[in-house]
């Protein structure tokens, strides 16, 4: 989640590409299959029709700008299915999420929650899945399951956020909201990191469950020592949801993390049996997810996606006006004022600079006030709101981290600012230098 400068596009391309990669090999090798198929259907003799081979399948790793009924044909594995799902699910991969929430409601002009929306709200969970279609029979995928990944920027999840049935769907992202990450370091990747990466697609499409003898999938467990990482998430899980600033949704979203620990766990632990098995090394015991492994599936739920979930919370379900109280609030801590004026406001913020904005400009100033950031001083006309603040000199000891980074952001402003006014200025002169020198 973020604004377009923040680069999602190369990010997403960059993490899928050993993926991609399986699925374009995936075509290579049927288009050859296709043609070897073809050619002996063309020499058989019409009296051996009936003992024909069926088709070769296209094996399927990746799926974008698709639709349910598109999904169905790639996770459907029957005798007449022309795809396959090689690991027995599917990437939908979406440069832009917004596309793929708007084609969710496309069956119903008007309403909500309908179309597509329950068929993704199980593709969460996985499982045997039937779908019927007059004149078609029915289509029965064996695992009707599917990982979606994609960008989306705020404004628009805002949107999608407020008009959309309360159908726990935005509960089941696990969301990366980045920060603004300067303009970073120019150095040369890590070759073997990424041949390292590239090395897990492959042996993890080659991973099955284990079976007991009469067929049924054998459990993988926790190791005695691994529970304690368990239950320290779910006790932070409670702590968090008993907070009284915690929103129903942030609590449903926590609602489902006991079981997202799981997958998580699960999720580490495979890719460390691919990893050595990609690189020849002994492979760990399969049916056990050892103590170091839950331990860093619990590290990261609490050091990565929690804080990552509250940040997005606070993206999708902010105000206009909560945006400007929090620009505001990031003036005041930046300058350390004792009081601030609605002129010096307005000439910093061009958001509200305009005269029929102020009635707004009154508003945020009130919420502000109802949080004890300020109190306004009373205006010489009694019929007039306020134009001055006197400013509670508290937030800067609670908020002296916060002051610290405003005004580091802001200095990082002016200076990239005039930086740019300053390179500007040079590539002018010398472009008219030039010019009379031509």
């Amino acid at each position: 989640m973020g604004g377009p400068s923040m680069l999602k596009t190369p990010v997403l391309k960059a993490a899928t590409k050993p993926v991609e990669l399986l699925d374009e090999q995936a075509r290579q090798r049927h288009a050859g299959e296709m043609r070897r198929y073809q050619s002996k259907a063309k020499a058989r003799l019409p009296e051996n029709l009936a003992d024909d081979e069926p088709p070769p399948k296209l094996q399927r790793f990746l799926v974008e700008s698709t639709t349910i009924e598109a999904l169905t044909e790639v996770l459907r594995d029957d005798s007449e299915a022309k795809q396959q799902a090689a690991a027995k699910k599917i990437l939908v991969r979406q440069d832009e999420m917004s596309e793929l929430v708007g084609n969710l409601d496309r069956y119903r002009s008007g309403g909500r929650g309908g179309g597509d929306r329950g068929a993704y709200l199980r593709l969460y969970n996985g499982g045997r899945h039937v779908v019927d279609r007059v004149g078609r029979g029915p289509l029965v995928c064996p695992n009707w399951s599917g990982c979606v990944l994609g960008g989306i920027q705020p404004e628009v999840i805002q949107r999608i956020a407020r008009e959309a049935a309360d159908d726990g769907l935005l509960q089941r992202f696990c969301y990366a909201v980045p920060s603004w990450q300067g303009r970073g370091v120019d150095r040369a990747p890590q070759a073997e990191a990424l041949a390292r990466y590239a090395a897990l697609f492959p042996a993890l499409c080659t991973l099955r469950p284990p079976t007991l003898e009469d067929g049924s999938v054998n459990p993988v467990a926790l190791h005695a020592d691994a529970q304690r990482h368990r239950h320290a998430v779910l006790e932070l899980l409670e702590a968090v949801q008993a907070m009284p600033d915690t929103s129903v949704r942030v609590k449903a979203a926590l609602g489902k993390w006991p079981g997202l620990f799981a997958r998580i766990a699960l999720l580490f632990h495979l890719i460390d049996l691919s990893d050595a098995t990609a690189r020849g090394s002994e492979v760990p015991c399969t049916l056990v997810v050892p103590e170091a492994t839950a331990h860093r599936a619990g590290a990261y739920m609490r050091d990565i996606l929690l804080p990552h979930l509250m940040r997005a919370d606070a993206v999708m379900f902010s105000s206009i006006q909560t945006g400007h109280a929090r620009w505001i609030a990031g003036f005041i801590l930046a300058h350390e004022r004792q009081r601030v004026e609605v002129r010096q406001i307005v000439r910093a913020y061009k958001a509200l600079y305009a005269p029929e904005q102020r009635t707004e400009l009154n508003s945020v100033m009130q919420s502000l006030e109802a949080m004890a950031w300020v109190r306004p001083e009373t205006p010489t006309n009694p019929a007039r709101p306020p134009s001055a603040w006197q400013v509670n000199p508290n937030i800067y000891t609670r908020f002296a981290q916060r002051a610290a980074m405003e005004r580091e952001a802001r200095r990082n402003a002016k200076a990239r600012i005039a930086e740019k006014v300053e390179r500007i200025r040079r590539d002018r002169a010398a472009s008219e230098a030039s010019e009379r020198l031509g």
